[in-house]
């Protein structure tokens, strides 16, 4: 089975409200699973970056149905690529959110101190993980 793998940046809308995330968690982990879709939701700055892989079936109509979710917007498409084995076969959906104030679902991951021992190291879901965190993309979802 091929593995398809996108990664895309959102900045969050007014829309979203901080108690929204657990249950996007939530439905997030539950769909993907029956999808054999994994991946990864990190939250930072009112900035979202995923990973999803998967079919590229399943993850192509994902991707449909999440760019019109209007609790984010200017959602951008950093990478589409064929992978030889998931990145993130452990995690139907992991997530992470570094506010220290936010709610802590099941699941979550510190950003700081434990995103990098989940990445597998030179790849390119781990470089753009590492953009993302660094600020390099939230400027690519600003709204103007």
């Amino acid at each position: 089975m091929s593995i398809f793998q996108t990664i895309y940046v959102s900045a969050a809308s007014d829309q979203l409200k901080q108690t929204d995330l657990p249950g996007i968690l939530a439905n997030a982990r539950d769909r993907n699973a029956k999808l054999g879709i994994s991946g990864l939701l990190i939250f930072h700055e009112n900035t979202f970056v995923q990973v999803l892989e998967g079919p590229k079936t399943e993850v192509e109509l994902l991707l449909k149905k999440i760019a019109v979710d209007p609790r984010h917007q200017n959602m951008k498409i950093l990478l589409q690529k064929e992978i030889q084995e998931k990145e993130f076969e452990k995690w139907a959906m992991g997530y992470v959110n570094s506010s220290a104030s936010a709610v802590k679902p099941i699941g979550h991951i510190d950003l700081f101190t434990e995103l990098s021992s989940l990445v597998h190291e030179d790849t390119t879901a781990q470089k753009a993980l590492m953009r993302f965190m660094d600020g390099s993309y939230k400027k690519f979802v600003e709204s103007e």
